[in-house]
């Protein structure tokens, strides 16, 4: 079974109200925008009323099925069966807390690309300044190219 935080993950395009009622759900990495999948679309006929009541009824109501018990009950068996199906495409990076397809997962690094990259930056910046590292050797290097630089040119004298 599909963890919670997965199926609360997945984007809901159902359409509750209308004349084609029914289900659909998608799941997007959370790194590239490439890999995106989507379940068929399952529509629901419980409850949709036919076309003589659609056009002379009087419902305030825009969107009757959503406190249908039916509606809420196969809506939630649905997106529990699209997560089952396709979780193991997807890993979850406890670094940046999103899910991400299998080109976007690093498995030396245990964590996503994006995170990968912010790791590299943050190793190269330094953490108690914020401000990029300075190479300690080179103020004193310069001097001591300069006595060897005059070296050898009074070498060559």
């Amino acid at each position: 079974m599909a963890s919670p935080s997965f199926i609360k993950s997945l984007e809901d395009l159902s359409e509750p109200a209308g004349d084609n009622p029914g289900f659909q759900f998608q799941k997007k990495c959370g790194c590239c925008v490439k890999a995106t999948l989507s379940s068929e679309f399952f529509p629901f006929t419980q409850g949709v009323k036919g076309l003589f009541s659609k056009v002379f009824s009087k419902d305030a109501e825009p969107n009757p099925n959503q406190q249908n018990p039916a509606w809420i009950q196969k809506h939630q068996e649905i997106s529990e069966a699209f997560a089952d199906a396709i979780e193991d495409r997807y890993t979850y990076c406890p670094k940046c807390e999103k899910y991400v397809c299998e080109k976007c997962w690093n498995n030396v690094r245990d964590m996503c690309l994006n995170c990968c990259a912010g790791y590299a930056r943050s190793a190269y910046d330094d953490p108690y300044f914020g401000t990029k590292k300075k190479n300690k050797s080179a103020p004193n290097a310069e001097p001591a190219l300069r006595e060897r630089s005059s070296a050898l040119n009074a070498a060559r004298r």
